[in-house]
């Protein structure tokens, strides 16, 4: 049966990719493509957001990173700045 990602032969794994728009992999083993195809939605929905972010980095880099929220960061980076021009006026 050619609609189950499960049950489809391999040969058709790379037009369920293109399906979904997926670049597809042929070095990573038959059961990972598959998984892959099935998540390319989910993935997709949260891509560019902190759960997205973490999850790429859990999946591909194997990691689990803590994440601040932008205003944080912004916030961090805007003292860090003011402290540095202090610093190099001295």
């Amino acid at each position: 049966m050619i609609l189950n990602v499960d049950k489809t032969d391999a040969d058709y794994l790379p037009l369920f990719a293109a399906l979904v728009g997926i670049d597809f992999n042929y070095d990573i083993p038959i059961p990972r493509k598959r998984e892959e195809i099935k998540r390319a939605v989910e993935v997709y929905k949260t891509k560019g957001t902190i759960p997205g972010i973490k999850r790429f980095c859990h999946n591909i880099m194997g990691i689990d990173p803590e994440i601040d929220e932008w205003p944080n960061i912004v916030f961090l980076l805007l003292n860090l700045t003011v402290f540095c021009a202090l610093i190099w006026k001295r």
